[in-house]
């Protein structure tokens, strides 16, 4: 696929936060929500986290025309956005869809090496609500 045919099919409010689990912000460790992005690429594209996260930065950028490119971060496994009023800080996390088992997940990380695990976001979330 080439990035005019990548879109993004879905979008869920996941991580502590949707948990009910986050801690009270302190100084070092600000309030921080995570929001998953679902992704249709091939599951072949899902190793390349910098292809990932450039994908989910023109989804972005096209959402939030008065945002500015360093307005996002890469990190390891995700986009970092800061709102400056609030400061709430949002990871936004691409997620490859497998084929096979659609309730799960590739998600790519940098760290310690570029590496992709398996999750379910809805099943940590029915997890967690049960």
């Amino acid at each position: 696929k080439n990035q005019t045919d990548i879109k993004v099919t879905r979008t869920i409010l996941a991580g502590s936060w949707k948990k009910g689990t986050a801690l009270r912000p302190r100084n070092e460790h600000p309030l921080d929500a995570d929001l998953v992005f679902f992704l249709n690429v091939d599951e072949a594209a899902a190793e390349d986290v910098a292809g990932l996260n450039a994908t989910l930065l023109e989804f972005l950028l096209k959402a939030y025309p008065n945002k500015k490119p360093e307005d996002f971060k890469a990190g390891e496994k995700t986009v970092n956005l800061v709102f400056r009023g609030t400061g709430l800080k949002v990871d936004l996390v691409p997620a490859v869809p497998l084929k096979k088992t659609p309730a799960y997940v590739w998600q790519p990380t940098t760290d310690p090496s570029p590496t992709l695990f398996i999750t379910s976001v809805d099943g940590q979330l029915e997890f967690v609500a049960a």
